[in-house]
């Protein structure tokens, strides 16, 4: 079991929120894939041994709404994927 917070574990879901970001971008309904890489994130950070599943849930959330924010006025469509995936992720942290 690991211990501590991973990072690296995180930030893979975040990259994945970032493409999907782009694929809207370009024209492309992601929103349901959307739903379902939030959905696969917390699964994984509840069965993948981390030690400390609700702080990687929160950090999460915590790195959409962030990079959101920096993106807003300039991709606002990337930053409206990444908000929306930071309240779907929120919602199941009230879940937990």
């Amino acid at each position: 079991m690991e211990n501590a917070f991973n990072p690296a574990l995180v930030q893979f879901y975040v990259d994945r929120c970032l493409a999907l970001g782009t694929r809207n971008q370009a024209g492309e309904d992601v929103s349901e894939t959307l739903k379902e890489t939030v959905d696969e994130a917390f699964a994984h950070f509840d069965n993948r041994g981390v030690a400390t599943p609700v702080e990687h849930k929160r950090r999460f959330a915590v790195q959409l709404r962030t990079i959101a924010g920096l993106l807003g006025q300039s991709m606002p469509l990337q930053a409206k994927i990444l908000m929306d995936a930071y309240v779907r992720a929120s919602a199941k942290l009230t879940q937990t």
